[in-house]
């Protein structure tokens, strides 16, 4: 039955399901569902990756693997992931204003090197917003300087030619597995401290609401 189905498959068909495939195995439900919560670009761009990295590994002889002068192709979809996900988890959990015209708001690296003092101020908003009476703020001044860091070491290399050239397949591996890692314990962490406090909230006050209205008239 799976071989009948292959075979009705189109070869393009075949690379986007392995990737999904593969996608998944890197991540929760959970976590792809997150992702699009914040940004409708994240999952595409993942998957995108993951179709690098199977016909690279599946499809091309692996001599001709290593004929690439700068593998940083196979990071890009990664670190356009990244970017949206960063774009869109500073503005929803923030509210900053993401633009590189100045008059309209400031760029991600921007608000990634707030300093101490202001990403406080920032956490402190949070806390009034998600309705419980503590989150975690050394995790989440962990996570925010981890992106940072992130950020930092590898945006230039696959997006500047001054960043110099991934050099193999194994270090754009790396590298690409450096970002999905820090990617993966900040969105844990956004769901556990901002979205399902959320969420809880909206369903007891909601179930609230509900039970206060006067039944219908028969």
């Amino acid at each position: 039955m799976a071989y009948e189905l292959q075979n009705q498959l189109t070869p393009s068909q075949i690379a986007i399901l392995t990737a999904r495939r593969s996608l998944e195995d890197s991540f929760t439900a959970k976590e792809l569902k997150n992702f699009s919560v914040l940004s409708k670009n994240i999952v595409p761009y993942l998957t995108d990756h993951f179709l690098l990295m199977n016909d690279l590994r599946s499809s091309i002889q692996e001599e001709n693997r290593k004929c690439y002068f700068d593998y940083s192709f196979v990071v890009m979809p990664v670190h356009k992931a990244f970017e949206s996900y960063l774009e869109g988890f500073l503005s929803f959990v923030f509210d900053f204003k993401i633009s590189r015209d100045k008059n309209e708001g400031f760029t991600v690296g921007y608000y990634l090197k707030y300093p101490l003092e202001k990403k406080n101020v920032a956490l402190d908003k949070i806390e009034k917003t998600v309705f419980i009476s503590k989150i975690n703020r050394d995790s989440w001044i962990e996570r925010w300087e981890g992106l940072k860091n992130q950020w930092n070491a590898n945006r230039n290399t696959p997006t500047h030619p001054e960043g110099g050239n991934i050099p193999t397949l194994r270090q754009a591996e790396q590298i690409a597995g450096s970002i999905l890692r820090e990617m993966q314990l900040s969105i844990d962490l956004f769901d556990k401290e901002y979205i399902s406090p959320l969420l809880e909230w909206y369903e007891k006050n909601h179930k609230k609401t509900e039970e206060k209205q006067p039944p219908p008239i028969q």
